[in-house]
């Protein structure tokens, strides 16, 4: 059976990272990176654009993919973003929203399939990814 990919957006602004709470569903009240499931003959950027978009009427700059990785019957696809000004937040499917830093993750109770992905950033971006896209060497306090 293919598995359906689904993209997530690691959507950055002032060295933090956009989180959501989901607010409805068996998943109720846990965190995610934005995203959804990417559509037939649409490429991974295109989706990532159109979900944040009519999830969070947020846009975003897709830079590049962090890292890929299979969770039950999906691909998942971690896509970091650049937020495009005005950055004026809107949820649509999501109760509630916050930026935060990497270390900071760790306080949040995600969906399962995020769990490893949030594991990956502590261990290769714990002071954080720059408005680059790099790691940034910068100590967090």
């Amino acid at each position: 059976m293919r598995k359906v990919d689904v993209v997530c957006g690691v959507v950055l602004h002032n060295n933090k990272i956009l989180i959501c709470q989901k607010g409805d569903g068996p998943s109720k009240d846990k965190w995610e990176f934005p995203g959804g499931k990417v559509n037939i003959g649409e490429s991974k950027e295109d989706s990532i654009v159109r979900e944040l978009f009519e999830e969070l009427k947020l846009r975003v700059f897709p830079r590049n993919e962090i890292v890929s990785y299979n969770f039950g019957n999906y691909n998942l696809i971690f896509i970091e973003c650049i937020c495009l000004e005005p950055i004026e937040i809107i949820l649509n499917e999501h109760r509630d929203y916050v930026w935060c830093s990497i270390p900071s993750l760790n306080c949040y109770k995600f969906v399962d399939g995020d769990v490893e992905f949030v594991s990956y950033l502590n261990q290769n971006f714990l002071n954080g990814i720059d408005s680059h896209g790099n790691k940034d060497t910068k100590k967090t306090s």
